[in-house]
């Protein structure tokens, strides 16, 4: 897979989850945040439960589509942690491999690590005209 890191913070900016997947095309990829310590209004929190519970609820996260990816990351003010990955198919999220952070089965991962750094990865060719992490690469200056 295709990797950046850039700062999520630095003088005069801070980069949300919206401004990364407004950069990623449309698709009907199964998303699934597998970790997420942050403030902001949630999809889900008209359901039962805290955010963190729900995340952690299942072996393979909580799942979203496409729609509800951009809703749950325009809600999102402030992330301390945030762990979101994207596969062809719920049967793709393998719980055995996603415990131990192998996202080989994945085609993109989104991960906010300490309140510092983003780590965007995906895999080259997912989209024709476009490479999203060097699209993200090239715009928030990543390594």
């Amino acid at each position: 897979m295709n990797e950046t890191e850039f700062p999520l913070w630095g003088p005069g900016f801070h980069i949300r989850l919206a401004e990364l997947v407004e950069v990623v095309p449309d698709n009907d990829w199964q998303w699934s945040v597998l970790e997420c310590i942050g403030i902001g209004t949630m999809p889900w929190e008209s359901r039962s439960g805290r955010a963190n519970e729900l995340v952690l609820a299942s072996q393979v996260g909580f799942l979203m589509s496409w729609r509800e990816l951009k809703e749950f990351a325009g809600g999102l003010e402030w992330v301390e942690e945030l762990l979101v990955v994207a596969a062809e198919s719920r049967d793709l999220l393998i719980p055995e491999q996603l415990s131990v952070d192998d996202f080989s089965g994945c085609l993109m991962m989104l991960e906010v690590f300490g309140n510092t750094t983003w780590s965007v990865a995906g895999r080259s060719g997912l989209f024709d005209d476009i490479d999203v992490v060097d699209l993200l690469r090239a715009r928030y200056g990543g390594s």
